[in-house]
């Protein structure tokens, strides 16, 4: 049985996200999200993207205790509930 993988690609990152690759690529170049490159290649650990959207996730949390959530917080918070509920589906 093979084992799950410990990083995501771009395409497959976008895919849990529910979001364009142009957007992840966007975040990359922007320096927003935790990435490795090997090669030419752009990995996302697994578990430093967890850490990343938990961090987002209590941004909004702490933007919207302090008057209201902004409509990019609001996308980040979306994707975070999308992986979040992922990870639970996948284990």
């Amino acid at each position: 049985m093979a084992q799950p993988a410990k990083h995501h690609t771009v395409k497959s990152l976008a895919d849990e996200l529910g979001c364009s690759t142009v957007h992840i690529y966007n975040q990359v170049r922007e320096g927003k999200m935790p990435h490795i490159k090997i090669g030419s290649s752009i990995r996302f650990p697994k578990k430093l993207i967890e850490e990343y959207l938990n961090t987002q996730w209590q941004s909004s949390l702490n933007t919207a205790m302090e008057g209201g959530i902004s409509t990019t917080r609001t996308r980040k918070t979306d994707g975070a509930e999308s992986f979040q509920h992922a990870l639970e589906r996948h284990g």
